[in-house]
């Protein structure tokens, strides 16, 4: 199962359907952030190089 399909086994479950997904992927293919958003994920992050970088983008969703 890749991403796109857990994401939408998960919107297809009533009692996750509200849980709010963040994919993670190595892609930069703005169609994949724009397919992953449209299916329900609440934003797409790019695998980082580094754990600060990560630290750093995963600080500016919350």
């Amino acid at each position: 199962m890749d991403g796109r399909q857990c994401l939408e086994a998960i919107r297809q479950l009533p009692q996750l359907k509200e849980v709010p997904v963040i994919m993670y992927s190595t892609s930069s293919d703005p169609r994949d952030k724009q397919e992953t958003l449209q299916m329900g994920a609440r934003d797409y992050i790019e695998k980082q190089p580094s754990l600060p970088l990560l630290v750093e983008k995963l600080s500016g969703l919350f």
